[in-house]
This record gives structure tokens, C-alpha cells and sequence, in this order.
């Protein structure tokens, strides 16, 4: 045995020396600071979940997606509700989510109310406790009265029932609870149904317990595969810190408990050092059920299985006088491997003489039962074999219940809900109206009519979401974002709609809140992927306009009034020359223009201020010539150049540019022939394409994979989803777009006027 521990201590040596060097390196341990959620990989109008408000909760959804809203009431049926409705400000239909496909729903807490003058805890075996005022105790029930559920009181089946317990100012439960109040590097903590789990190797989880130099810290942590970790009792928030490299730091003065090898070992060091292996961590789920005692004044650690049957006989009990004086009073967790949570964490002060799991004399004697309580007399009634006898409620602090002979599971689509009054109940939704939500509980005898208005959290216990299909994309809102796909809404000929992911059905997008659907880049081809549709295999084109946007085409022909198009919707387009930018009839292999070049092609001499030309055009070698366009067929471009007429085949042309001149309107002409739809019946969109291009429409539907809509120059367009980066909608994603435009920048500026003409 002793090599064996021997053996350990050499282990936990080398491991540590691993962990500086890592630490060293910049790639260990991080200073601590407070948890955020990731921002979203494409970016977002809001990056961080917000926080509900009295008006407002706060629905949260996979992959730090949420949406801002409230619940919708959903009346009872035959049988439970596996869905939950939410109204939300971005649409103005309600959405319908499963609640495997949701993380939880959070409340604003109400205004502080005065606490209850004796006020008792009951703890349930699955783990959920109620709050309140104790009403009565026979030999079926538990009758409490808890803060927000309901007007009846809670009738809570004994048999599931682990322990009484009065709530003091000197008890604290810390979990369940919210991550608020954890200090957590590399923000590898979360918190799940008021549990604190932790995921990522290497993170370090503190929080102040506010343990009293006498303490008992009941903890469970559980584990779905073998993990590595150690638990620092009554620390300081640098506990999981190694020495200073000079070697003169403090020696630790640690109370703890690791799991590392296999092996679960209780460790205190103070003044010297004592260890002990309790037990072993097998591969598959587990979990620690303990209770530990400090005594930091004499440096005492004992360790008590809450599951063992000699509960009251230590696992590890050891006295090492302390190295230094002072005291901490925080818990601290730091995760080597694997992954681990925090089920419950409760602190309350050590009292007794030796370390007890059942606090001694609640009862009056050992082996008493407790039989019933009268809140009109304030007595207990307890047996000890044919011993009967009353006990005062103000003389009793806790009572433990035996062991259930069944776990307590929870039952199919079931839920979490946790009360701002302390009380968190699991089981599944009935009825949700304007001010309550029926909970059918297994523990409790009557469905349970939670008071909307002191629902802290609301969270299903399984979440399993279903297999993504297809391309999904982020849509971003002002009140929430949330991932998913365009759809044609059931029933209706025009308009389009959004599926979330986890939704049951599509709910229509309006036109008046502005929204961006953000589709992530592949980072790699895709083989299956739709390729470019070519409209014309003989002469492709993309045409510019001066709002930005852009399309494949084929050019019929063009003359000073504009182009006719043909394009994969429409087969014969007239694009009015106001709109035009550019259009590009070839691929060019000429390199760019120079700054000086640049600027004497745009220069406008004062000859031709009257009379300014109004196209230039770009030949395949990189020459340019400026004029007038008069035609361009399928053979010839005929352009007038101060006066003259020159003809080029169009095969020699690989540009048209239609220019116009600083300081006119030519822009918001352009943007009012866009707009110029007739009498639109779909939402205002613009896309921007994975190659850069944008389209703007009047979405109406979805044609397969293709967005497709009005345009007032380019008729009937569409565009492909599966090549669309950025989505904007609403009336604003019309506006004149940010950044630069294609071919913008060839506006004539008109030279100068000299400086005698001036002076004359």
C-alpha cells in the first residue's frame, strides 16, 4: 500500500512539473476573470447574450444564438407540451421550438421581497429542492409552502424526499445556482440547469463560499467519463497556482481532494503534508458525493461519503497544524482532463464536535424516525423503536430521510424550473397561460402552477437536437439571433419565410425589421455543390449598376439609352443607361492602370465641359478610349470620339464603362430605378455574394435553393443561396451600401480652370 501511494506522490510530482513547464510556455493557467460567451464566428448585431428586463426574457439557443421575447401561452391538452411558443420583436408571428432543440429560458427577477421569518429547505433524491414555509408532515407528504409556486401549497411525496433542512443566514447553497459570482479563466465554465459545468482542460473555476473557519462543504460533482481534477477547499483565488519561479513563494496551505490517474486522493498540507486514496475513477460516468470538514484554526480535514453506508466513519480524517495563519473562504476548481460538473454545492458552518453525516440530536436520538409535524403546535412528532416523543421545531436544524430504494428519473421532455423564491422543481409542462405555467412533477403530488412572474430559469433536462441538412445560415437581429434557413411560408403564394433550427414551423419575415442572414464561408470546395449557371455559353458578361449590385448576363446589344440583357429569368431586358456602372463583356489579362494615367482618362478638359463624353471603353491590350457610345451589336462597337465615328468588333472590346461626373445625382437616380418595382408584395433584400457581387430585390419566394424576387432594372431576379455570404433585409438593406463599389470611381472631374482666366 505504501509503494502504491508512493507511487501516486511521484505521479502528481511529475504531472505538476508538466504543468508549470506549460505554464511557463504561456499555454497553461491564465489569469482569472470573468466568463463570456463567444462571439459569433460571422460577426453580430448584438455579440453577447443580454440580460432580461422586467418587459423582456431571454430565450437561449444552441451555439450562443438567443432571441429576446416572451412566452406564449399554450392551453392544455391530452397530453403534455413537448414545445414551447415565444413571441419575438423580429417577427410578427409567434415561433415554435422543441424543447430538446432549446438550451433555456431566463426571467427578470421581481423586487425584493422581506424573507419568511422560518423558512425550510426540502432536498428531493433527482436532485430538485423546494423553498418555503413548513406546512405539515404525515407519513405520505411533505406540505410546503414555497414563494412562486402557486396559491396550494406543494405536496411533496416523502419517499423522494432526502433531507429537511432549516435555511439560515449561516447556510449558503451555491449550486444549484447562476454562473454569476464564478471567477473562470479561459471561459471554459457554463452554467446548465443551475449546475456549473466545466469542459475545457486547463480551466480554473473560483468562487467565495464564504466558508466560516469551521466549515462543512457538502458537494456532489459528477462526470459522463473518467476525468482529471482537483477540488481546493476553503482557498484563495490564486489556490491552483504554482510557486514563484524564485522559489521563495509561501508553502500551500491546501485542503483538497484530486482526482488524477485513476485515483481519488485527499491531500492537506499545511506545516507538512497528509494523503490518502479513497477510491478509484473508472472509465465510464460517476460521480462524488461528499462532505467535507475543515477546521482551519487546527488545520483539520476530514472527508465523509454521503453514499457510503458507515456514513459517519471518515474516508479520511487528518489534523496538520497550519503553516501560516489567516483564512481563506472560496472553493476552487481546476480541470486537467475531461470534463466535470458541479451538481450541488452547500456550505454550512461545523458545529458538532467530530464529524457527522446527520447532524446529533435533531430528533432527540440517533435512530429516530420522524413520523409527522403540526405547524399550529411547532412540534415534530419522532419514534425511536417504542419511543414516542415530541420534539420542538425551533430545536431542530436538519433531518435525514433513508435511502430510496429507485433513483429518481426524470421523466420524457421533461424540464427545470427554477423560482426566484429558491425553489426548483423538474418535471413536464401542462399549460402555460398569461400568469402561470402547470408543472407536472413526479415528487409532488398536485400539478404545480408556477407563478410566471417569479420564474427565475426554465431549461429542459435532455436536450437532443436534430441532424443538420443542408446549408444553414445566422440570421441577426435587434433583439436576437438564431440559425436556420429561408423557406416559402405554408399557404401563401409570395413572400418568404424563416425556419429556426429546433423550430417546428416557418414563420413569416416581415418588411419592416431590419435582419442580416450571415452564411459562413466553405473552407474548402464543394464537390456537390451547384456550379455557376452560365447563361449564355458564347458570351457571358457581368453587368455593374451604380447601386453596387451585379449579374451574370448575356449583352444583346447596347446604344446610348442603355443595354438589352438577357439573363437565366428574363429573356429580353432593357437596362436603362441611368443605372448602368459598367459591364464587363471579357475576362482581361491587362494590369492595372497607373495613379497619373488614372487621373488624365477621368481628367474633363473645359472644351468638352459642354458636351462631356459618356463612355469609355477598354480593348484587351489595356488601351482605353473615351467618347460617346452610339451602338454595340453582336459584331460591331461603334463609338463617336470628338466627332468621329470609330468602329471596333466587339470582340476587341473587354469593358464598357458609363461615366459620369463628380457632384451629379446620377447615384440616386440609379438607386430610384432600382426601387421602381410596381407594387412590391415581398421583403426588400440585398445579397452579397461569396465573389463580392450584390444583387438587391424584392424577394417574393424561394425557388429551391434560389432567392427570387423583383428588381426595378433588372426585372425578375434571383440568386443562389448556396453562393450568398450576407443576407440583408428589411427597407434598409436598399440603402446605398457601405464600402466601395465596383467601378465608382470613374467619375470625370473637370480640369481646372487656369489662373489667368481666374485672376481676369
Amino acid at each position: 500500500m505504501k509503494m502504491k501511494i508512493a507511487a501516486i506522490r511521484v505521479f502528481q510530482v511529475v504531472a505538476r512539473l508538466h504543468l508549470l513547464v506549460l505554464i511557463v510556455a504561456g499555454v497553461g493557467a491564465v489569469p482569472i476573470a470573468a466568463a463570456e460567451p463567444a462571439k459569433p464566428a460571422n460577426g453580430g448585431l448584438s455579440a453577447k447574450r443580454p440580460e432580461p428586463t422586467p418587459a423582456v426574457s431571454v430565450l437561449e439557443l444552441p451555439e450562443d444564438c438567443f432571441l429576446q421575447g416572451q412566452l406564449v401561452p399554450m392551453p392544455a391538452g391530452n397530453a403534455p407540451l413537448t414545445t414551447l411558443r415565444w413571441r419575438s420583436p423580429l417577427f410578427a408571428d409567434p415561433l415554435e421550438f422543441r424543447f430538446s432543440e432549446v438550451e433555456r429560458v431566463r426571467f427578470h427577477a421581481p423586487p425584493n421581497q422581506p424573507p419568511a421569518a422560518d423558512v425550510w429547505r426540502v432536498d428531493l433524491r433527482g436532485g430538485d429542492f423546494g423553498v418555503g414555509t413548513l406546512e405539515s408532515i404525515d407519513a405520505e407528504h411533505i406540505v410546503l409552502r414555497a414563494v412562486g409556486a402557486g396559491p396550494a401549497p406543494l405536496r411533496i411525496r416523502r419517499t423522494d424526499v432526502e433531507r429537511l433542512a432549516r435555511t439560515t443566514a449561516a447556510t449558503k447553497v451555491f449550486v444549484p445556482g447562476l454562473l454569476a459570482g464564478w471567477n473562470c479563466s479561459r471561459g471554459g465554465v457554463r452554467e446548465e440547469a443551475g449546475r456549473i459545468v466545466c469542459e475545457q482542460a486547463g480551466t480554473v473555476a473560483y468562487r467565495d463560499v464564504a466558508a466560516p473557519l469551521r466549515a462543512c462543504v457538502e458537494i456532489v460533482v459528477a462526470w459522463d467519463n473518467r476525468p482529471e481534477f482537483e477540488l481546493f477547499f476553503v482557498s484563495g483565488p490564486a489556490a491552483a497556482k504554482p510557486a514563484g519561479r524564485d522559489g521563495a513563494a509561501e508553502k500551500p496551505e491546501h485542503y483538497r481532494i484530486e482526482a488524477l490517474g485513476g485515483e481519488l486522493i485527499v491531500v492537506r498540507e499545511g506545516a507538512t503534508a497528509a494523503f490518502e486514496p479513497i477510491g478509484t475513477v473508472g472509465d465510464a460516468a460517476g460521480s462524488l458525493r461528499m462532505r467535507v470538514f475543515i477546521d482551519q484554526e487546527r488545520g483539520r480535514m476530514a472527508v465523509l461519503s454521503a453514499d457510503a453506508a458507515a456514513a459517519d466513519r471518515p474516508l479520511f480524517d487528518a489534523t496538520v497544524a497550519p503553516g501560516k495563519a489567516g483564512r481563506q473562504s472560496g472553493l476552487t476548481l481546476k480541470l486537467r482532463r475531461g470534463g466535470v460538473r458541479i451538481d450541488s454545492l452547500r456550505v454550512t458552518p461545523w458545529t458538532d464536535e467530530e464529524p457527522k453525516v446527520k447532524s446529533a440530536g435533531d430528533l432527540g436520538g440517533p435512530n429516530a424516525v420522524l413520523e409527522s409535524f403540526d405547524r399550529t403546535s411547532g412540534m415534530f412528532t419522532a419514534r425511536e423503536g417504542d419511543d414516542v416523543r415530541q420534539v420542538a421545531a425551533a430545536d431542530v436544524n436538519a433531518v435525514e430521510f433513508p435511502a430510496a430504494v429507485a433513483t429518481v428519473k426524470p421523466p420524457a421532455a421533461a424540464v427545470q424550473a427554477v423560482l426566484h423564491g429558491g425553489t426548483r422543481l423538474t418535471g413536464r409542462i401542462v399549460e402555460v397561460t398569461d400568469d402561470v405555467l402547470r408543472l407536472d412533477c413526479p415528487s409532488v403530488a398536485d400539478p404545480v402552477a408556477c407563478d410566471r412572474r417569479q420564474l427565475a430559469l426554465l431549461e429542459p433536462i435532455a436536450r437532443t437536437p436534430a441532424p443538420v441538412t443542408g446549408r444553414l445560415g445566422l440570421l441577426e437581429g435587434s433583439a436576437g439571433r438564431m440559425r436556420g434557413r429561408l423557406v416559402n411560408p405554408a399557404g401563401k403564394d409570395k413572400g418568404i419565410a424563416w425556419h429556426p433550427r429546433g423550430g417546428v414551423e416557418a414563420v413569416a419575415i416581415g418588411r419592416a425589421e431590419p435582419l442580416r442572414i450571415a452564411y459562413a464561408r466553405a473552407t474548402a470546395p464543394d464537390a456537390s455543390a451547384p456550379t455557376a449557371k452560365p447563361v449564355d455559353a458564347g458570351s457571358p458578361a457581368t453587368l455593374y449598376l451604380k447601386t453596387g449590385e451585379s449579374i451574370l448576363c448575356s449583352v444583346l446589344s447596347a446604344d446610348r439609352e442603355g443595354l438589352r440583357i438577357k439573363t437565366d429569368l428574363e429573356a429580353d431586358l432593357r437596362v436603362p443607361a441611368i443605372a448602368i456602372r459598367a459591364v464587363e463583356l471579357l475576362s482581361s489579362s491587362a494590369g492595372p492602370l497607373s495613379k497619373d494615367k488614372f487621373a488624365r482618362l477621368l481628367t474633363l478638359p473645359r472644351s468638352q465641359q459642354a458636351d462631356p463624353p459618356t463612355h469609355m471603353l477598354r480593348l484587351p491590350n489595356g488601351d482605353y478610349v473615351r467618347g460617346k457610345l452610339i451602338s454595340l451589336d453582336d459584331s460591331t462597337t461603334r463609338i463617336e470620339v470628338v466627332g468621329t465615328v470609330k468602329d471596333f468588333p466587339r470582340s476587341q472590346v473587354s469593358r464598357l464603362i458609363w461615366l459620369s461626373i463628380e457632384g451629379d445625382d446620377s447615384e440616386s437616380l440609379a438607386a430610384r430605378a432600382v426601387l421602381e418595382v410596381g407594387d412590391p408584395q415581398g421583403v426588400p433584400s440585398r445579397a452579397t455574394m461569396l465573389d463580392g457581387r450584390r444583387v438587391s430585390l424584392i424577394a417574393e419566394r424561394l425557388d429551391g435553393d434560389r432567392l427570387v424576387g423583383r428588381n426595378g432594372v433588372f426585372g425578375t431576379t434571383s440568386v443562389d443561396l448556396e453562393r450568398v455570404e450576407r443576407l440583408d433585409l428589411g427597407p434598409a438593406a436598399l440603402e446605398q451600401p457601405q464600402g466601395t463599389v465596383p467601378y465608382s470611381q470613374w467619375k470625370l472631374k473637370p480640369a481646372a480652370v487656369p489662373r489667368a482666366l481666374k485672376d481676369s
